[in-house]
This record gives C-alpha cells, sequence and structure tokens, in this order.
C-alpha cells in the first residue's frame, strides 16, 4: 500500500492529480470566457488573453523572470500622461509582481511546482505590521480612503511583492547574474535620456522633465540617481566575476558614467550618495582601485576638454554656493520641525498616512534666528514624514527589516565566500544610498521603493542561506581568505 508520503511528494501521484485537475479547471474557465468575450465582440480581448496565457506558464516556470520585466519595462511607464502607456503600468507594476506571487505560493500549496520556497522570519512579520498599520490608518484618518489606499499599493505594497518573491525563491548567485545585462542595458538607456532631459528637453515627453536636472524616463532626479547607483555597482561587481579584459574595462567605465549621472542630477542629496558609493566601492574593489583612478579622471577631462561639462559644472557651483540655494535648504526647517512637533502630540499613531501636508502648517513656525515659515512647503524626508504620519509603529515596521538584515550580515558576513560578501556589499551601497537621499526628500516614485524593498530582499536572500545551508548547496565555493572583504 503506498505511502501518504508518497502520495503528497512534489512527484507523487496526488500532487500530478492535483496539478492536472487545476490546468484543466483553468483551461474551462479560459474557455468560457472566450465564449462570452466573442458573442460580446470582443474579439480582440481574446488575443490579449492568448498572448497570456503563455505570459502566464512562463511566469509559473521561471517566476524570478517577473522581477526582470519589473526592472526593465517600468522605468519606461512609470511617468507617463498617455493612457495607453498607463496600461501598461498597471500591467507590469500593479498586476505583475503581486501575480507572480500568488502564482508561486499556489503552485507550492497546489503541489504543481517541485520549487522549495524560503522561510521567512521577524524581518517579513514587521512589513506585514507596516502594510496593516498602513491601512488601518488610512481606513480611520484619511479623506479619501480609497484613492490613498491605490496610492499606498503602487507604493509600498508592490514593491514589498518584489522583495517576497526573491525571499521565497531563494536564487543562487548563478540564477541572478541577469542581474548584470539588465543593470547595464538599464544604465546605457537611461544615461542618453538623461543627457537628453538637460540639452534638448522640448523632444522628450513633458513629464520627464524638471527644471534643468538630468531625471531620466523618471521625472524624477532623485529616483534616477538612486537608479544610477545600483547599476553602476552592479556593474562594477559584475567586473570582478569575469576573467575578459574587455569586460572588467567595461564594467569600470559603467560605473564611472553611473557616477557621472548622479552628478548630473544636480541633487545635493544624490552627490553625497555619489560620493559615500565611490569611497566605498574604493575600499570593497581596492584590488581594482588603479583602474578606477585612471578611468574617472581620464574620462572627466575628456568632458572638460570637450567643454560638455562647462555649464554643467557652473550650475553645480550655483546649487552649492548661491543665495538661493542657502535659502532653499533652510526653507526645509520648518517642515522638519512640524514633523518633529507632529511626532510629540501623537507619538504611536501619527496623523494618518497620506496627511502630512494636511496638518504640518499648523506645527511650522520660526527655527531660531535661521528661517521664518513663511509658506507652506512639502516635506523633505521620508523618515520624518513617516513618523510623523504613522508613528512610531509606522517607522519601526518599516526600518525594522533593513535593521534585521543588517545585523544578520554582520554575523554571516565572514563565512560568506568572496563573490557573495562582495554582491552585498554592493546591494548596502544602494540601500545607503536610498537613506541617504531620503533625508533630504521624500521618494514618492514607485521605482525607487521597489529598488530599495528588492535589495533587501537580495540581500536576505544571499545572506540568509549562510546560516541555514552549506554554501556548496547553492554552487558557490567558500573563499579561502574568509577574512577578505
Amino acid at each position: 500500500m503506498m505511502r501518504v508520503a508518497e502520495l503528497t511528494a512534489p512527484g507523487g501521484r496526488l500532487a500530478r492529480i492535483t496539478g492536472y485537475t487545476f490546468w484543466l479547471g483553468v483551461a474551462g474557465f479560459l474557455g468560457l470566457v472566450f465564449s462570452y468575450l466573442i458573442s460580446a465582440g470582443l474579439w480582440y480581448a481574446c488575443l490579449v488573453l492568448l498572448a497570456a496565457v503563455p505570459a502566464f506558464v512562463w511566469f509559473h516556470r521561471f517566476p524570478i523572470a517577473g522581477v526582470a520585466v519589473w526592472i526593465a519595462v517600468v522605468p519606461l511607464v512609470t511617468a507617463t500622461a498617455s493612457p495607453a502607456v498607463r496600461q501598461v503600468f498597471w500591467i507590469t507594476h500593479r498586476a505583475l509582481p503581486a501575480g507572480v506571487l500568488v502564482l508561486i505560493i499556489v503552485g507550492s500549496a497546489l503541489r504543481t511546482s517541485p520549487r522549495r520556497l524560503g522561510r521567512l522570519g521577524r524581518a517579513e512579520g514587521l512589513m506585514v505590521g507596516f502594510i496593516l498599520s498602513s491601512l488601518v490608518s488610512i481606513a480611520m484618518l484619511s479623506p479619501e480612503p480609497l484613492a490613498q489606499t491605490v496610492l499606498f499599493y503602487d507604493r509600498w505594497i508592490v514593491p514589498m511583492c518584489l522583495y517576497l518573491i526573491v525571499r521565497l525563491l531563494e536564487p543562487s548567485l548563478r540564477e541572478l547574474r541577469w542581474l548584470i545585462p539588465l543593470a547595464a542595458g538599464l544604465l546605457l538607456f537611461e544615461a542618453p535620456i538623461g543627457v537628453a532631459t538637460l540639452t534638448v528637453p522640448h523632444l522628450l515627453p513633458g513629464e520627464w522633465i524638471v527644471l534643468t536636472r538630468a531625471t531620466g524616463t523618471f521625472g524624477d532626479p532623485d529616483v534616477l540617481g538612486t537608479t544610477m547607483a545600483f547599476c553602476g555597482v552592479i556593474c562594477l561587481w559584475a567586473g570582478t566575476t569575469t576573467r575578459r579584459p574587455v569586460l572588467r574595462a567595461g564594467s569600470i567605465l559603467l560605473f564611472v558614467l553611473a557616477m557621472l549621472m548622479m552628478f548630473l542630477t544636480f541633487s545635493r542629496a544624490n552627490w553625497l550618495a555619489g560620493v559615500v558609493v565611490v569611497a566605498a566601492c574604493a575600499w570593497i574593489f581596492r584590488e581594482r582601485l588603479g583602474a578606477l583612478v585612471v578611468a574617472g579622471p581620464m574620462v572627466i577631462a575628456v568632458l572638460l576638454v570637450t567643454g560638455l561639462l562647462a555649464g554643467p559644472l557652473a550650475f553645480a557651483e550655483e546649487r552649492l554656493a548661491s543665495q538661493r540655494s542657502q535659502e532653499s535648504a533652510l526653507a526645509r526647517l520648518p517642515v522638519a520641525v512640524a514633523a518633529v512637533r507632529m511626532f510629540e502630540a501623537r507619538p504611536f499613531t501619527g496623523w494618518g498616512y497620506g496627511n502630512f501636508d494636511q496638518y504640518s502648517r499648523d506645527f511650522q513656525g520660526t527655527v531660531g534666528n535661521l528661517v521664518t515659515a513663511e509658506k507652506n512647503h512639502a516635506s523633505h524626508n521620508l523618515f520624518l514624514s513617516i513618523i510623523a504620519e504613522l508613528g512610531l509603529i509606522g517607522l519601526v515596521s518599516f526600518l525594522g527589516p533593513m535593521f534585521i538584515w543588517g545585523r544578520r550580515t554582520a554575523r554571516a558576513y565572514g563565512h560568506m565566500p568572496l563573490d557573495a560578501r562582495r554582491f552585498v556589499a554592493t546591494l548596502w551601497l544602494v540601500v545607503g544610498s536610498f537613506i541617504i537621499v531620503n533625508n533630504f526628500s521624500v521618494m514618492k516614485s514607485t521605482y525607487g521603493l521597489g529598488l530599495w524593498w528588492l535589495c533587501l530582499g537580495l540581500i536576505g536572500t544571499t545572506v540568509g542561506r549562510y546560516h541555514t545551508t552549506s554554501p556548496s548547496r547553492w554552487g558557490l565555493e567558500p573563499d579561502p581568505k574568509s577574512g577578505a572583504a
């Protein structure tokens, strides 16, 4: 008599019967849908569904591809006024990550996939706490709960789906090598667009243009800067994983290009983040320091000789030293003080998600002898905004996963192979860039928040495996110099 374990195993008879039943049910449901659409004259919708079927099968077999599609496509459809392009955004951002996550969970529950899912823990519990506390806050305190819920879904829930996809699938570094061409391609696409927003803005969609700053396709210089940090460090890390001199030299040039684009955003927060990234990379990849020292000044010298940097350098000087720039920086102080006062008034629950601008004006005032709040300003600090809107509960549940993975990274770092250590270190640089930038702005872009959670998910997956499994299971050979950076 066949044992229960043999029946319920991923390759057992019961698992196969369950899988066949599931797919027959899907086929029957689609048949009914097609019949209705054709009878209603909506035959073109059938074509869309037919294209969706192979996509469904593809994402079921290779769910990590959903993350790759999100990284590649969402930058093109984030800032747009076109209804058609907006529909692509709904599919690739609102539907794809959540749909892939459901496929992974349902496939595991029905045993239609032999994939073993990773274990979740306290970090993910805090994420659930952040979602629930925010939704309760919206329901109780928001004047427009439905609109705020949709906005919250776009900005927070979808990026967290990216995190969960990576954590559940637990891809190895070999399985994540698709990040390298994706990061290089995104960098080479966004860099010319960023330059074009400075030089020929009239040729580009108006949604991409913000004053005289490089914004890429995001319409936001801070999102472009963080994206460039992500692409740059991934490319630099990729150069250490190949023995081809051309690819190694190309990775350095791509990194220099990414740092140059961070400068051209003319965001002082991006400049600070770029300095930190360059200094940290000089230490992490110190055996390549000579090549970095040669490549960087060489590219800058070419730009100076050709005069391409004359205008940007003059504008950068104005951004740093002009009276207008100083007044702009000081004008943010009353808003920051208002956030602290709002927190003191409601330290645990806050004033409601998305309600900062509605209540902050009453808390703004004179800040010493520096500045007086003459007009209402939006918040320029994401973390102060969270603590004012959601209280201590919201801030702790938001930052908690980062601190948990930071502590586990410190514990596991010495046991990790050199390649994995460098990969994790570069991802922490992206997280650090996000922290720096959002201390001077509120990144509301879905793509910037998506990169934040995606990087934390990749860090958690890479670090977490060294607590429970041996490196050989993941195709990584231990590094004999385990103490090296």
